[in-house]
């Protein structure tokens, strides 16, 4: 599968929607703590790893990389890594691992719009920065100068980078 993973900074839940149509595993990052990551895969309807607390924590359902289906007998069960200090770098690096070493060959893409995104844009396969006039994105574009840049903003800027995504990865 695609793994996607994506500091959400606004709300994404059409284009996780979408995402789900075309098989895509999403792994949210957040700077919040697991209960409000765990809450929002809910309403989303998925069952993924997360990485939390900017980095400091990877969660991942167990069973996941060994096959077990999501919401059997380890429903609400989690492997959780605790790296202690924020190490985005090291959780995304890891997560795609355990995707390889479980059999996938996934097409990481990495979605962020700030400055402090930068460790998780330089980790992944595809990068992709979403368009915000808001935040100065000068020295995130030359820090990952190989990342798409929305032509888009904000929710719309989502909307292109993951829908892209999705069209790209069926086509």
């Amino acid at each position: 599968p695609h793994v996607v993973a994506g500091f959400f900074q606004s709300d994404p839940r059409s284009a996780f929607e979408a995402l789900t149509r075309c098989e895509t595993h999403v792994v949210l990052c957040s700077e919040q703590g697991p209960d409000e990551v765990e809450a929002l895969q809910r309403e989303l309807g998925v069952r993924h790893p997360f990485i939390c607390r900017r980095g400091a924590a990877l969660h991942i359902p167990r069973g996941f990389f060994c096959g077990l289906p999501a919401g059997g007998p380890a429903d609400g069960e989690w492997e959780i890594i605790d790296f202690g200090t924020p190490r985005l770098g090291h959780a995304v690096r890891l997560v795609a691992t355990l995707y390889r070493a479980a059999g996938s060959a996934p097409l990481v893409v990495g979605i962020g719009e700030d400055w402090r995104d930068r460790a998780l844009l330089r980790e992944v396969d595809a990068p992709i920065i979403v368009r915000n006039s808001a935040v100065d994105q000068s020295r995130l574009t030359r820090n990952v100068p190989a990342a798409y840049v929305t032509e888009a903003e904000g929710s719309d800027g989502w909307t292109e980078a993951i829908l892209g995504h999705c069209s790209a990865g069926d086509a």
